[in-house]
């Protein structure tokens, strides 16, 4: 390797774009037999490499709209949900999607399936999914029809990683 280094990273490179499924398949279960090693690796990760992370956050902020309007929006729910006051930064997201966290609870707690607790949410075990992905959705501001659709209560359902998507119609 160290002899011939462009050749080994070439061969390296070719053997990953023909063993793609075989190594994303490996990677998966790797990831799942060894949970707990993984996070620690992530939170590692991120603390050596916080300043990278935060400028490509900021970058990523700044230049693309939809993104920003999502974790804006994640930011004020989960807020919400954890805290009785949540401090005000602009107008309430409540304003922006037209349903409180009363709601929300209320739909959240309606759609948990058998083994799920609304405690678990607390927990960290469960996260709110959007049934229809908010990839689906193309929507530059949060006055757009789509990111109404989008972030509506109908779209939102705890899930469980160990548990499929539940499928709301």
């Amino acid at each position: 390797y160290r002899e011939n280094k462009e050749a080994a990273k070439k061969y390296a490179k070719e053997y990953r774009e023909k063993n793609k499924e075989k190594i994303a398949k490996y990677l998966k279960e790797y990831r799942q037999q060894n949970k707990e090693r993984c996070r620690e690796w992530t939170r590692s990760f991120r603390a050596k490499n916080k300043d990278i992370i935060n400028e490509r956050e900021r970058k990523r902020i700044r230049s693309d709209s939809k993104y920003r309007i999502d974790r804006l929006m994640k930011r004020g729910i989960r807020d919400a949900l954890f805290y009785t006051e949540t401090p005000k930064r602009g107008r309430s997201w409540e304003k922006i999607v037209g349903y409180d966290r009363y709601a929300l609870e209320i739909r959240l707690k309606s759609t948990l399936r058998e083994g799920m607790t609304w405690q678990d949410f607390f927990d960290g075990k469960l996260e709110i999914d959007h049934i229809i992905p908010r990839v689906a959705f193309i929507y530059n501001s949060d006055n757009d029809e789509e990111f109404k659709a989008c972030w509506s209560l109908d779209n939102l359902q705890p899930l469980d990683h160990v548990f499929k998507p539940l499928l709301i119609t």
